[in-house]
């Protein structure tokens, strides 16, 4: 499973002749469910989901020892541990 707003995601039309430049431009990825392809490819910032794969990654939470809730993950700021939730939901 993958989170659809990872930034690692091409968009729809990645690799179309007239990507970008055309309404019309030609899908070259899709969706299973085609109502989720304009979730797909954003370049913006990471995703919450791709944040919590780099900070496992890194061992960005080492030492700490909080029990994050709702499917948060703890970050480590300046030495401070605190948790951090994906968007609309708290810690």
């Amino acid at each position: 499973m993958t989170s659809l707003q990872s930034g690692e995601h091409y968009a729809y039309d990645a690799f179309s002749v007239d990507q970008g430049f055309s309404i019309n431009s030609a899908k070259t990825i899709s969706m299973i469910e085609p109502q989720l392809d304009v979730l797909a490819g954003q370049r913006v910032s990471a995703s919450y989901y791709d944040e919590v794969a780099m900070n496992q990654a890194y061992d960005c939470a080492d030492g700490c020892t909080n029990n994050c809730k709702n499917d948060g993950y703890v970050r480590k700021v300046n030495g401070v541990c605190t948790c951090f939730c994906p968007p609309y939901l708290g810690t």
